[in-house]
């Protein structure tokens, strides 16, 4: 007999910091049900990597998404840098005993990465890779060289995370930078402690400044969140350089190269001044 999945009803709603992140994966079916269709995909646990408990905020068991080929996808809200476990059952347009064919997985790590301006998908499109999954881990790592140098260039935080900055003295306002900035998360004094009070992020077109408030103990750290949370929030023009980075690094895999290397009228430094924060502050 088919297990059924146990429900799992949401007990609270999901914190502030969480973000949509998506499980994309190849479902690989035993020998028994290999091409046989697969009927849904549903997350049947979701759990927090570290201790082991369910995530509070997800409500179970949750339906995945199609994809191409055997692929499918699951969206749900994750918190930055937190890692989780999960598992999935299958079920086939198949019936045994009676009853639909289903197959579980066990639990399988899932640690949240860095959202980059471009995705896998997109740029196996530009890259015109037929097939992705094999490559993905690579694609993937020419994303993330792509977007470390564009940060460079543009002074600025495009996968999204927390910064720290420092101020040994009293300075009002006090700047951000590598922005864009999008919250002031914690601040602490000389001792550590958290200096309470509704501090304020002041911007001013591109640059961005915490205003604090009392008189807390210097040297004081700010911690705050920059950058982009999803890839359709990076202006077009980054998305772009950032695949056009893409394209050569997949196309010259070496460090040297006997062929003649032409730039295109429009090179990344070009869509990168146009964007960059000139100063690096926010």
């Amino acid at each position: 007999m088919a297990e059924t999945p146990p429900i799992q009803t949401a007990l609270i709603d999901p914190p502030a910091s969480a973000v949509p992140r998506t499980i994309t994966r190849l479902v690989r079916p035993s020998l028994w049900t290999s091409g046989v269709p697969i009927v849904s995909v549903e997350t049947t646990e979701l759990l927090f990597h570290n201790t082991g408990g369910p995530v509070p905020w997800v409500s179970l068991p949750a339906a995945w998404t199609p994809l191409p080929g055997r692929e499918w996808s699951y969206t749900f809200p994750a918190e930055p840098t937190v890692s989780y476990r999960y598992t999935y059952q299958a079920t086939f347009d198949a019936v045994r005993n009676g009853q639909p064919v289903t197959e579980k997985t066990g639990r399988i790590s899932y640690a949240v990465l860095p959202v980059y301006p471009v995705t896998p998908e997109l740029a196996a499109q530009h890259l015109l890779i037929p097939e992705l999954e094999s490559r993905r881990e690579y694609v993937r790592s020419l994303i993330a060289a792509a977007t470390d140098y564009a940060e460079q260039a543009t002074q600025s935080t495009l996968a999204a995370r927390n910064l720290t900055a420092t101020f040994e003295s009293p300075a009002d306002p006090m700047p951000l930078r590598r922005g864009p900035v999008t919250a002031i998360v914690s601040v602490t004094d000389a001792a550590g402690e958290e200096v309470p009070g509704d501090h304020r992020l002041l911007t001013v077109g591109r640059m961005a400044y915490a205003a604090l408030v009392g008189s807390p103990a210097f040297p004081v750290t700010v911690t705050y969140r920059a950058g982009y949370e999803l890839p359709d929030e990076v202006p077009a023009g980054i998305r772009h350089a950032v695949l056009m980075h893409v394209g050569t690094l997949y196309e010259s895999r070496e460090s040297t190269t006997d062929k003649p290397k032409t730039p295109v009228p429009h090179t990344l430094d070009d869509f990168y001044r146009l964007h960059g924060r000139g100063t690096g502050v926010a």
